[in-house]
């Protein structure tokens, strides 16, 4: 009985090292997808700002000709 409980996983320290390295890694990898998804949409901002003044400029383009009539 005695050797079962100090073969079972949750106290077996080399599991708990495999664990947590596996932790780590998964943390990691995570932080790397965030950092691509954040230059991504770094990369998009310009091309979404400028599409916004576009559409700005021609509101306010469709205002002073709709004044002139």
């Amino acid at each position: 009985m005695r050797n079962q409980i100090e073969a079972s996983p949750a106290t077996c320290p080399n599991t708990w090292r495999a664990e947590h390295r596996r932790k780590i890694l998964f943390s990691l990898k995570e932080e790397k997808i965030g950092r691509a998804q954040n230059e991504k949409s770094k990369e998009y901002f310009p091309v979404v700002w400028l599409a916004c003044r576009a559409v700005a400029g021609l509101a306010s383009l469709v205002r002073v000709c709709s004044k002139k009539v």
